[in-house]
């Protein structure tokens, strides 16, 4: 039944919307309910013929959080560290709210709720927020995410820790070889490779050609690299022997670098935690002198250090924009020093300085008038 009922001094508008289900609002007045009224029955004509979409579905943020915990995450890498975001930081702040009432003041909030935290996690944070609403707007419970702004981080501002010269590495590979040989080979293989851990984790023997010198890159821990690309990194002289041996050694197992039951190594393995801070001790330095990552940053250091370029060291090591190889250039700067004598000696150097000493002499010439 559709119409407007007359109820305790207010007046019930009901209709059928577009999906055919019944809906019902009530208004002060006979006006306001015959607007109403006109207004609903419209809005479902229009969406009949296609004039108009079906409203949105009413969700709050906390079901878009349980929806996207439940069928997103699963197929995402580094699905703990994003559900702890969901969980710590994004339901807590709007998971009450419903979803049509969200608005760049919400997100603000949240920002400035999270401003203790480091930029880059800051932008991780809201990143997810922005993500999630994509999914909401892809389902049909908002017309249009609204936009979330975002904290602006310079990579090149990022710090990161590295072993700084050979002495440093070859103590710290001296120090992994008297704690493990695994340790030994993995760092090995971190230091002069550039892999992330997950990618070392994953690396079987059939990645590496040993004849060609090349290290076919395609998974880590939980799906693909984190560019999703598989790239190619050479097999360098300094870590190809190494490697060699290790096979000889652990060449049965699937994954170069197992655990003990022949598995792939997880993201909290020892060999990532507890080993590596035992390495970095027994080496003489302090534990927190770097992290696991830091290897990657020794590689790439170490790289633009020697004078290699820098197009290269982006496809070694897979970043999708040159600005995060481009970091590394400050660690050259000597180079240009054989750079100097690109466009040849001068020729003329007696001109430039009898120029000089005559110029100096007509300002003296000038000042005593």
């Amino acid at each position: 039944m559709q119409g407007v009922q007359a109820r305790s001094g207010k007046y019930r508008v009901r209709w059928i919307d577009a999906a055919g289900h019944r809906q019902s609002e009530t208004v002060g007045s006979i006006e306001d309910a015959e607007l109403v009224l006109l207004r609903h029955r419209t809005e479902a004509a229009e969406t009949k013929r296609g004039l108009r979409r079906l409203a949105p579905t009413e969700k709050t943020f906390g079901e878009l959080c349980d929806y996207w915990l439940e069928v997103r995450l699963p197929f995402l890498r580094g699905a703990k560290q994003r559900r702890h975001i969901v969980e710590h930081h994004l339901r807590p702040a709007l998971g009450a709210m419903k979803l049509r009432e969200l608005t760049a003041e919400h997100f603000d909030r949240l920002r400035a709720r999270v401003g203790h935290l480091k930029p880059a996690t800051q932008r991780s944070i809201l990143s997810h927020v922005s993500a999630l609403l994509g999914v909401a707007a892809e389902n049909r419970w908002l017309e249009h995410a609204p936009r979330v702004r975002m904290p602006t981080v310079r990579v090149d501002e990022q710090p990161f820790r590295y072993l700084r010269n050979d002495d440093e590495i070859n103590k710290f590979l001296a120090a992994a070889w008297s704690t493990n040989p695994l340790l030994h080979a993995m760092y090995s293989a971190a230091i002069y490779t550039g892999m992330r851990k997950g990618e070392l984790a994953a690396l079987t023997w059939s990645d590496i050609d040993f004849d060609r010198c090349s290290i076919t890159v395609r998974r880590s821990f939980d799906g693909p690299t984190k560019s999703g690309r598989t790239r190619y990194v050479p097999l360098f002289d300094a870590l190809r022997p190494m490697l060699a041996a290790w096979k000889l050694q652990n060449g049965s197992a699937r994954f170069v670098f197992a655990s003990p039951d022949g598995d792939m190594l997880t993201p909290d393995a020892w060999a990532f935690n507890t080993g590596f801070k035992k390495t970095l001790l027994r080496a003489g330095f302090e534990k927190d002198y770097l992290h696991f990552h830091g290897m990657r940053h020794t590689f790439a250091s170490n790289w633009v250090r020697r004078g290699h370029d820098l197009f290269r060291l982006k496809a070694i090591l897979g970043h999708s924009k040159f600005e995060m190889t481009e970091r590394y250039s400050h660690l050259a700067p000597a180079d240009f020093a054989r750079d100097l004598d690109a466009f040849g000696s001068a020729q003329h150097d007696a001109d430039v300085v009898q120029l000089g000493q005559r110029r100096e002499l007509q300002q003296r010439t000038a000042s005593n008038a």
